[in-house]
């Protein structure tokens, strides 16, 4: 998962990592959003993520958050 707030940014790196095969790549532009889509679809092997976004959640607390929740 990426996010990235910045739409240049996150599309540059969504489809450099696309060009890995075998990589599904799933994009947000907020954590609150990154935590909304991995409540509901559970977890993800990597979170490469933006520090500072808009919205109430920062880049670092989504990290805290998912690392709880899904620990594997």
């Amino acid at each position: 998962m990426v996010v990235e707030d910045e739409l240049f940014i996150r599309i540059d790196i969504a489809d450099t990592l696309r060009g890995f095969p075998g990589l599904e790549v799933i994009e947000a532009s907020t954590a609150v959003e990154a935590w909304s889509y991995l409540r509901s679809n559970g977890p993800l092997d990597v979170l490469f993520t933006d520090h500072r976004m808009p919205g109430s959640m920062t880049g670092s607390q989504l990290a805290v958050i998912v690392q709880r929740e899904y620990p594997e």
